[in-house]
């Protein structure tokens, strides 16, 4: 009897052990990639109504107005052709030719450099829009500025429309629209991000411009070393900052730690965070070949306008996941 009541009491022992290890597997292990797209998803759907905000945005890029940078890259045709040394080949006709078609009418999407808020009008060719829009003539370089900037503080706005909802979900706190205050000051924050990692940027950019200089004058191919690794830094840069808004609108950080955050994050799921970046792109990619054909006519780009801002929300939500199941995993408040 007293065998069996030491067999069973070990037994007992081992199978309260093994449940805590089993569970503590559970409790440790992280979605996979696919997972984490699927929660996307999941939770667009529990917000479809953010979709929306997003298909509005590639509608005003396509009937909203254009900018022209024609008479812009008329100057610079003329200013290289007035002081292009004579032993050096100027621009042919066929070539300034194809630099001014290429600045005739673009839609302002092409202007929106943040990529956060990926819209089909920036991928596809799309069809004429039913009215002509107007045209924007940029003579100046400081238009061509204000125009960029006014484009992507739009972008920044749309972004916290669909994104702050979004990120409610994932937290599972209830409140559907964030208020007033709550906006302003992720968006003063996102504008701090933008400023920081343009000005690490336009600091490095000097340095690199003399390294090119000088080592051009020495060796070509060390000109081109130098101009490698610019690239690479630049890349690395952004790459690391890759999280920085995920910081701001699920944790509700600043810039700088927001900036930190995402290091942080990068470096303890670089691969991870690099397969996902791999997989949105790829899907995006592909999906863009479907609204392609799909757009041939204007109904079928309105259908492929509501499809893409479906597919670009479910992406942006597991992109907010994958930040916040790395981030709990690593012992840090999301």
């Amino acid at each position: 009897m007293f065998c069996q009541v030491v067999v069973f009491s070990v037994l007992t022992w081992y199978n309260k052990r093994s449940m805590q290890h089993t569970n503590a597997s559970k409790t440790a292990r992280l979605p996979s990639l696919i997972e984490t797209i699927t929660q996307g998803f999941e939770a667009v759907n529990r917000r479809l109504w953010v979709v929306p905000i997003l298909f509005v945005l590639d509608l005003f890029y396509w009937l909203g107005p254009r900018i022209s940078l024609q008479p812009l890259i008329d100057q610079l045709i003329s200013f290289t052709q007035a002081f292009s040394p004579p032993n050096q080949q100027q621009l042919t006709p066929e070539m300034a030719t194809q630099l001014r078609e290429a600045g005739t009418a673009l839609n302002l999407g092409h202007f929106a450099m943040i990529q956060w808020a990926n819209t089909l009008m920036q991928s596809i060719i799309a069809p004429p829009p039913p009215v002509t829009p107007i045209t924007w003539q940029i003579t100046n370089a400081g238009a061509l500025l204000g125009a960029i900037v006014l484009m992507n503080l739009l972008v920044l706005v749309v972004m916290m429309l669909y994104l702050l909802p979004l990120a409610d979900v994932i937290r599972g706190t209830t409140l559907a629209q964030p208020p007033l205050r709550r906006i302003g000051k992720v968006f003063v924050s996102l504008l701090g991000v933008v400023g920081i990692v343009l000005g690490i940027m336009l600091l490095f950019c000097v340095p690199f411009g003399l390294l090119m200089g000088f080592s051009s004058l020495i060796s070509p191919a060390l000109s081109s070393l130098v101009g490698s690794l610019a690239v690479a830094f630049f890349v690395w840069l952004m790459f690391t900052a890759y999280f920085s808004f995920d910081a701001v609108i699920v944790s509700g950080v600043g810039p700088i730690r927001a900036l930190l955050t995402s290091l942080f994050v990068v470096q303890r799921s670089f691969w991870a965070a690099l397969g996902l970046y791999l997989i949105g792109r790829l899907i995006l990619m592909g999906m863009n070949v479907i609204w392609q054909l799909l757009s041939a006519s204007g109904v079928g780009l309105v259908v492929a306008m509501a499809g893409s801002a479906y597919i670009s929300c479910g992406l942006a939500a597991a992109h907010l996941i994958f930040y916040r199941d790395r981030l709990t995993r690593i012992g840090r408040r999301a």
